[in-house]
């Protein structure tokens, strides 16, 4: 069984990108069609077949990645592209926190980090299954509907924990704090005092 990875995110800047460059020329063309002066068809033609070859282009090499469950254990993780992971070896998949590896940058950074599957090896080890990373909650859900499936049709044979990590200690808040970033628990809070000159002091409200 295939276990869809999500498309990259740049993927909705193509079809915006696509909409303007080739759907105003080609609305241009509908509406002036009638009109006396016609507009040049082959050179409007031209810009909706260049949009039209690049988003075909870029959604096949762009596809989904995925990993796969077979029967003798996981063909196609990040860590072990061409070994096959055991089932015998893994302990069990859970989600963790990954740096994104595509190499890809916008605007000279580097796409955010997020969220991956990984599978926990009985000796302690950590093999990370997925490609990309999936740092928005739809798409984490997505592939825990997806092990889903994949458990309850026998394909998985290992426990999963399809629970997202959080860094407070509370809901689900879909990504860890920024580096150096202070978060507060209600056991490291402070009492709550009244001021006192130009002291600091912890608010009550």
């Amino acid at each position: 069984m295939r276990i869809r990875e999500p498309r990259a995110g740049w993927m909705v800047f193509l079809w915006v990108w696509a909409l303007f460059f080739g759907g105003i020329p080609l609305f241009i063309l509908f509406t002036s069609w009638s009109g006396v002066n016609r507009p040049p068809v082959p050179f409007i033609l031209v810009f909706v077949g260049i949009a039209a070859a690049v988003v075909v282009g870029t959604a096949r090499w762009s596809l989904r990645a995925g990993f796969r469950f077979e029967e003798d254990g996981i063909h196609g993780a990040h860590d072990a592209e061409r070994t096959v992971v055991p089932w015998e070896e893994v302990q069990r998949l859970t989600w963790q926190w990954a740096e994104e590896t595509s190499g890809m940058e916008v605007n000279g950074r580097p796409l955010p980090d997020g969220y991956a599957l990984h599978a926990v090896l009985r000796d302690g080890r950590t093999v990370r299954l997925m490609q990309r990373v999936a740092p928005r909650y739809g798409q984490q859900q997505d592939l825990n509907d997806q092990l889903a499936r994949a458990a309850a049709s026998g394909a998985l044979p290992v426990p999963f924990d399809a629970m997202i990590p959080t860094h407070d200690g509370g809901e689900w808040s879909g990504t860890p704090p920024p580096r150096n970033h202070t978060t507060w628990t209600t056991e490291d809070l402070p009492p709550a005092q009244q001021p006192s000159g130009d002291e600091p002091f912890w608010p009550t409200s």
